[in-house]
């Protein structure tokens, strides 16, 4: 097998060595480790040369597949698994990067390490918020995170103390009022964690 500026010239060579790779370095069964040819957009030279292109999914479904699913030994099946969960995985990146993830404040591992946790937390409390705050609201239950920053986390308000409690002061021209107290209600209607 070689390797050049068009990529690897053996296409069976480059299947075994992936599949041995595989399933040495994650301690892969060889029967999970599966490596079968797919044409998505976006191939290189070589893979528009020959048509394909080569995708590594490491699984837990066995070789026989998922008793009860038909189907679910077919490669064709496991693909289709892994890119529902990809476009999940999508939209949890672009909202974690949205979040702080995009720069990293330090050089230093330990403050980076903070940074990270504290952008995930973010990232949770957004969706949690889009989950259960916002259900019934069209436009903001798959809102982005600069949308609800400018919609609902930056809301002009004042909070005032008064009689021994805290009141939060709206500005009454604010066009997401009735958004933010329908999701403020719901999310204080929840139960307490068990």
């Amino acid at each position: 097998m070689t390797a050049g500026s068009t990529g690897i010239r053996h296409r069976g060579a480059l299947v075994r060595l992936l599949g041995i790779l595989l399933a040495s370095a994650a301690d892969v069964p060889a029967a999970q480790a599966t490596i079968w040819p797919s044409v998505p957009a976006g191939l290189t030279d070589y893979e528009k040369k020959t048509g394909w292109k080569y995708s590594i999914t490491c699984t837990n479904i066995p070789g026989t597949g998922i008793p009860g699913v038909p189907g679910s030994h077919h490669p064709q099946y496991i693909d289709v698994v892994h890119r529902e969960h990809a476009v999940v995985e999508t939209g949890g990146v672009r909202t974690a990067k949205a979040m702080g993830l995009r720069n990293l404040p330090d050089v230093t591992w330990q403050v980076n390490c903070g940074w990270v946790i504290a952008a995930n937390i973010a990232a949770d409390l957004a969706a949690w918020t889009r989950l259960l705050g916002h259900c019934n609201e069209e436009d903001l239950r798959e809102a982005d995170p600069d949308t609800l920053r400018y919609r609902i986390w930056h809301i002009p308000a004042r909070l005032a103390h008064h009689a021994r409690q805290r009141v939060l002061k709206i500005s009454p021209d604010w066009p997401w009022t009735v958004a933010f107290l329908a999701c403020w209600q719901r999310l204080c209607a929840l139960p307490p964690p068990a």
